[in-house]
């Protein structure tokens, strides 16, 4: 009898869900990440909290001069209500595991092989129904050497446009007298080739092709659509002007031919049928 109560016991136990409060604490998606000198990344910073909350401070530092930080997007469901750091405020209540902003940052061309950097998320607080002071949270990165197949810039100084290396078609419009276009193109990775297609712009739609190859990687190719801004040209314009008009003088003369020839027709059959009575009397 006691083995059984034992049994039952064991199996409430084992069958009953066990609630565990999630950790307050601020944090970055990754706790260490491989970067390339040269290169702009972005990281998450995400907070976990044991109940819905509404605010959030922190400071985002970078602890080495390597580290270039170029921007910090909060997410759009928060307001910053600090000139000073970040002090994040949302209208609705946010639940554990919630992307607070996004770190945009640069390592520096001078960055080593095998060099390491830190950034850091500090001063950090975390309000729901009461204020929760947490501990820092940290990144490392990792400076590995370069093996990019995508290009770090690329751009015209006859036709300029915004590049984003993982956006791969483009679209410009030239004046008609451009001839050839100028594009300038630089690879993430030294070590990489890039090959640009012929640049002369000889029809009205002309595409360039950049493509980018690194040894071990896939070709990425970016393309350039080059549209040349082709005005009609005022002496055809005036060449056509003057046919049309040709064209209707024309028309009319026929028109007038036409009618000239029916009255002469009835003239004709008019006199015919006089002589015809004249006989016939």
């Amino acid at each position: 009898m006691k083995k059984r109560y034992l049994f039952f016991i064991g199996f409430l136990i084992l069958f009953t869900p066990i609630c565990v409060k999630a950790e307050n604490k601020i944090y970055f998606q990754n706790d260490t990440m491989d970067v390339m000198p040269g290169v702009t990344y972005k990281v998450y910073l995400k907070v976990d909290s044991d109940e819905l909350f509404t605010r959030v401070d922190f400071d985002v530092i970078s602890l080495s001069d390597k580290v270039i930080l170029s921007k910090i997007r909060i997410n759009d469901s928060f307001t910053n209500n600090s000139d000073y750091g970040y002090s994040l405020v949302s209208d609705t209540s946010k639940k554990s595991g919630t992307s607070v902003a996004t770190v945009y940052f640069k390592i520096d061309d001078s960055a080593e092989v095998g060099e390491t950097a830190e950034i850091k998320a500090t001063d950090v607080s975390l309000v729901s129904d009461d204020t929760y002071y947490l501990d820092n949270a940290s990144i490392v990165l990792k400076v590995k050497e370069k093996n990019s197949n995508e290009l770090a810039s690329l751009s015209s100084k006859i036709a300029p446009f915004e590049f984003d290396k993982k956006k791969l078609n483009y679209e410009v419009k030239v004046k008609e007298d451009v001839n050839k276009f100028d594009l300038v193109a630089t690879p993430e990775d030294p070590n990489a080739k890039v090959y640009i297609s012929n640049q002369k712009l000889e029809l009205r739609k002309n595409t360039i092709m950049v493509r980018v190859s690194k040894e071990g990687l896939n070709d990425k190719t970016y393309r350039v659509v080059v549209i040349k801004d082709i005005k009609e040209d005022n002496s055809s314009k005036i060449i056509k002007d003057n046919s049309a008009d040709k064209e209707k003088s024309n028309a009319i003369k026929r028109n007038w031919v036409l009618v000239l020839s029916a009255l002469s027709l009835i003239l004709i059959m008019d006199i015919f049928f006089l002589i015809k009575k004249k006989i016939d009397k």
